[in-house]
Order: C-alpha cells, then sequence, then structure tokens
C-alpha cells in the first residue's frame, strides 16, 4: 500500500490508501522484478543479507493512525541481531 497525498496527487482531497505493488513504478523504467533480479544478483556477487523494516505508515486515516512505532522496530532489531 502506499498513500496517495492531497494536494499532490490530481483529484485527490483527502489521502487514500492506494495498493501498490512498487511504490516508485511511476519511475521505474524496467519490470519491478528486474530490479529485484538484479539486486539479487548484486547481494550473491558480495555475499550479502537484507532485511526488509516496515517503519512507516500501518493503515487508517493518516490523522488518526499513527506510524509504526520505532521503539518497537528498534526492539526486533535488536533482537534479531542478537
Amino acid at each position: 500500500m502506499h498513500v496517495q497525498v492531497a494536494g499532490t496527487e490530481q483529484g485527490i482531497t483527502e489521502p487514500e490508501a492506494t495498493f501498490s505493488a512498487c511504490f516508485g513504478g511511476a519511475f521505474l523504467l524496467w519490470h519491478p522484478m528486474k530490479y529485484a533480479s538484479m539486486l539479487a544478483e548484486k547481494m550473491d556477487q558480495h555475499g550479502t543479507n537484507a532485511w526488509l523494516v516496515n517503519t512507516g505508515w500501518t493503515g487508517g486515516r493518516l490523522v488518526s493512525q499513527p506510524p509504526c512505532v520505532h521503539v518497537h522496530t528498534w526492539l526486533v532489531l535488536a533482537i534479531s541481531f542478537s
């Protein structure tokens, strides 16, 4: 999900959740899987690991639903690395 923000999207007057398989899709030249494949190749080449951590919006109205609590994110990461 990503958020269409009023004032930045034509016809949007209130923030609204919109499904997006790839948030930056409008700016990508290739299919998102090509970028994923390129990233995986580089990670394999360099022996790198990566984790996806949500540190942003979790749903609901933006004015009433707070973003992810960073303390919780840090706790999950600390436990993961211990």
